[in-house]
């Protein structure tokens, strides 16, 4: 079991490989006012390092790694205004007080979300996800550029 607490749920989990070589989980909570957490192994998976809050406020995610190592970690932001958010983590996902990115805040209600990111051939990123503007559910996406 990565991660285990009395009072704290997880689920929803991206993860990826660090240049290192640890394995790190992007994990959706509950009970825990919406906070990402992540939890590390450096042997695989054999062993997780205790939990870590980030700060960071929303879920579920998704984490990509850019051509240089830093990791783009894309999510659903599920508090007004609703919307889409971002950061780009450094190469080892230790620092988590990046600058947020706002893709979009324009969401209809909570009903938004399950993003998932790409690199494209002209070196953008694209980030697709479920959205509504207050109607019917629909897939849309945000194309970035990232220096």
């Amino acid at each position: 079991t990565a991660a285990k607490s009395d009072t704290v749920e997880f689920n929803e989990t991206s993860m990826i490989q660090t240049p290192s070589g640890d394995l790190v989980a992007f994990v959706r909570t509950a009970n825990f006012d919406d906070h990402t957490v992540i939890v590390r192994s450096s042997d695989m998976g054999k062993t997780w390092q205790p939990w870590e809050d980030t700060g960071i406020v929303g879920h579920p995610h998704h984490a990509l790694q850019l051509p240089d190592k830093r990791v783009y970690l894309v999510y659903g932001y599920r508090h007004e205004p609703f919307g889409v958010r971002a950061r780009v983590l450094d190469p080892e996902c230790t620092a988590y007080d990046t600058e947020e990115v706002v893709l979009r805040e324009d969401g209809g209600s909570r009903d938004i979300g399950y993003p998932w990111s790409c690199l494209t051939a002209d070196g953008k990123v694209l980030s697709v996800y479920y959205f509504n503007q207050g109607g019917t559910r629909f897939i849309a996406g945000t194309y970035l550029e990232i220096e």
